[in-house]
């Protein structure tokens, strides 16, 4: 069925149009629905848009701002200055020599020379570098354990070298 008011194709027996919602004519005979798709409404421009369209991409990014260094604002006291270097020489020394002693006075008594070094240099370095300090007492702590292990090992070579072994010449029942 055909509506009167907007032309549009309905079912047959429908009562009203189902896009206008017009009252329908009955009667007719089943012929007169031509099509079972429905003829489209009229075309509308589309709603304007509801914010300012984007501006056109810039071929290049701009540049950060150039902020300019602080004047006179004077370095931190407690960071050394760039550049300037730090001395860990006897830090480091020591540190080394304290190992020397220990894996030297593990073995042989001569672990007690690297490890009187050892605490030579880890005195110096934590009086005078600040840098350094830490593996100065680092070199203090394994130059002490390396002088303990070497006079520990003197101490067993001279009372084992005193005492006779059972079946040697001196050894008497």
């Amino acid at each position: 069925m055909r509506c009167t008011q907007c032309g549009a194709n309905n079912y047959v027996g429908a009562t009203f149009c189902r896009y206008c919602g017009n009252a329908l004519q009955q009667g007719g005979y089943p012929g007169q629905y031509r099509s079972m798709h429905p003829v489209a409404p009229p075309y509308s421009p589309p709603p304007p848009p509801m914010y300012p369209p984007p501006p056109p991409p810039l071929m290049y990014p701009p540049p950060p701002p150039m902020y300019p260094p602080p004047i006179f604002y004077p370095p931190p006291m407690f960071y050394p200055y760039p550049g300037v270097p730090q001395k860990k020489g006897k830090g480091i020394t020591s540190m080394i020599f304290g190992i020397v002693a220990v894996l030297i006075g593990c073995c042989q008594a001569f672990g007690i020379v690297p490890g009187i070094l050892a605490l030579v240099f880890g005195i110096l370095s934590v009086k005078n570098e600040p840098a350094g300090k830490g593996m100065g007492i680092a070199g203090i702590i394994t130059g002490s354990i390396g002088i303990l292990l070497g006079l520990v090992y003197l101490f067993f070579m001279i009372v084992f070298q005193s005492v006779p072994l059972p079946g040697s010449q001196n050894h008497q029942f």
